[in-house]
């Protein structure tokens, strides 16, 4: 209620976050909308590349980010069900800490999908790359 009332889109609610309501409801909807995309982007993804034939590397990177990304929403769903009045230190942490190897996994997969090595990568335009590093059309 407090997003969909028009009087609370105010410079003032925006800029004294911790004198209204209005900001941290802003902050927690704009966070969970992007959890939603990004949960339903990497399931796209991960299922996507699993289906191809690619390195061993990859696949291990895809099911690391997909476990990750489980992990990260059973962490973020406790956080919330736990947080009455505060966020607990030790969820918060966790949440935090398994965002970053999520980062990390993104970046691991992103690498074995676009160095070019191996029958699995792809190059910049989205080409198969060959094992001898020609062009497969």
């Amino acid at each position: 209620a407090v997003l969909t009332d028009g009087s609370m889109w105010t410079v003032e609610n925006i800029v004294e976050y911790d004198r209204s309501t209005f900001q941290p409801a802003l902050v927690q909807f704009l966070h969970r909308m992007t959890a939603y995309a990004l949960t339903i982007m990497i399931l796209y993804f991960g299922f996507s590349v699993l289906k191809q034939p690619t390195t061993k590397y990859l696949r291990w990177g895809v099911y690391m980010l997909i476990t990750l990304l489980v992990t990260q929403v059973v962490l973020g769903i406790l956080t919330v069900i736990n947080s009455i009045g505060y966020v607990p230190t030790d969820l918060g942490v966790l949440h935090q800490a398994t965002a970053l190897f999520l980062l990390s996994a993104m970046l691991y997969v992103n690498y074995h999908l676009f160095s070019g090595s191996g029958s699995g990568s792809l190059s910049r335009r989205g080409t198969r790359l060959s094992r001898g590093g020609g062009k497969e059309e």
